[in-house]
């Protein structure tokens, strides 16, 4: 071994503070990584359980852009981590790489979750297990929503459409919800941390929901035919739920095959319509237009209505299996303004899995055109989908 002269830095004796002032520093979560692993000292700076590196924890979330979570080995390889692992790649969509780090997690299986940098996966006894892959917290597990029938041929890890959570469980341990749409039918429920059981939406008040968001401290529920419903208050322990009917009417113009809710950076909820076609060549689903409405409650209306719109500035929309959000794109340099980055989440199934490759793209609002971001290699086509994630920086 080398020796080490005298006059070299000793960096792994730097002083606390001087790290702690460091940390602080630290933006982009690849750096923040590459930081922690320096060394033993390092790491624990990085990870010290403290209100202020909560606090800085928190702010780094929200600064952060999505990566797309990809596959990057296939479990039937010598690559891959043991039974049950598959190595997840990162890759962003400003810098058009794949980082040189990969997460390890426990599951072969799709995520039907992406919230505040944690993933919801289906066990196969139905329960919800919250994860987050930047972290040591332990996983967090949900009980499984009422059952409903699947259909002899329809895997458990799509029994649950989408996971939303209203805050970082880490942060929130207390005080976070979670949502979910799960069956065949799109039925809806909704958790409390700390309770025992789901708080359902009876089929008779609300079947085939596309999307969940939280939005102005409620969850509200878009149904497939563009309805939308506010959650005004819910218990576990007395299964008791209110809603208020904000948009009534259906939709009477041809439903899309998916349908998203989205609030905008300036604090608008808007809502996004998906458009597939059947490409007969390949055995799948691509999509092909994207619509947009902005919810208008104004006074000169006697209810709120949604009004289509096609220009959404200089924001930029993430849709798929994650919470849907934006971002303004002009402070992620290679972000593209007035567009929709979007993954394939459209399930297709033919017997027990879905069909490759997959339905990714951006699409540019102004131009009515597509872009790729990230091109999938063919070989895990057969794998767990692409989600997007937001990061965040390690937590014990």
């Amino acid at each position: 071994m080398a020796s080490v002269s005298a006059d070299s830095p000793d960096w792994a004796s730097l002083p606390g503070h001087l790290l702690d002032s460091i940390v602080e520093k630290l933006i982009d979560l690849p750096d923040f990584i590459r930081f922690a692993v320096v060394c033993k000292p390092w790491f624990c700076a990085a990870t010290m359980n403290n209100q202020q590196k909560q606090q800085h924890r928190g702010l780094l979330a929200h600064k952060q852009i999505p990566m797309l979570m990809v596959p990057s080995s296939d479990p039937k390889d010598n690559n891959s981590d043991g039974e049950g692992q598959v190595k997840r790649g990162l890759y962003s969509i400003t810098r058009g790489e794949l980082y040189d780090f990969q997460l390890s997690l426990p599951y072969k299986k799709r995520f039907c979750g992406s919230s505040h940098g944690w993933l919801a996966a289906v066990e196969d006894n139905y329960a919800i297990t919250l994860i987050n892959p930047f972290s040591r917290v332990s996983p967090i597990t949900l009980p499984p929503p009422r059952k409903v029938e699947l259909g002899k041929n329809r895997e458990y890890e799509y029994y649950v459409d989408k996971v939303v959570l209203t805050a970082d469980p880490y942060l929130s341990p207390d005080s976070y919800q979670a949502a979910a749409i799960y069956s065949g039918f799109s039925l809806v429920a909704f958790i409390k941390s700390g309770d025992k059981d789901w708080t359902y939406i009876s089929k008779d008040q609300l079947t085939l929901a596309a999307d969940i968001i939280y939005y102005e401290s409620h969850f509200y529920v878009l149904d497939y035919r563009h309805r939308l419903i506010k959650i005004k208050s819910f218990s576990g322990t007395e299964q008791r739920i209110e809603l208020e009917a904000i948009i009534k009417k259906p939709n009477r113009r041809r439903p899309a095959q998916k349908s998203y809710l989205v609030e905008s950076s300036a604090g608008e909820l808007l809502t996004v319509q998906r458009f597939l076609k059947e490409n007969d060549h390949e055995l799948q689903y691509v999509t092909w237009y994207f619509k947009v409405y902005k919810l208008n409650c104004s006074s000169s209306q006697s209810h709120p209505v949604w009004v289509e719109i096609e220009n959404i500035g200089g924001d930029a929309l993430f849709l798929g299996d994650n919470y849907s959000f934006s971002l303004v794109a002009f402070q992620f340099p290679g972000c593209l303004p007035n567009s929709i980055y979007y993954t394939d989440n459209y399930n297709e199934i033919l017997g027990s899995k879905p069909l490759g490759p997959r339905d990714m793209g951006i699409f540019l609002l102004e131009e009515k055109s597509f872009r790729m971001h990230y091109t999938l290699d063919p070989s895990h086509c057969d794998m767990p989908p692409p989600i997007w994630i937001v990061p965040t920086p390690f937590a014990k």
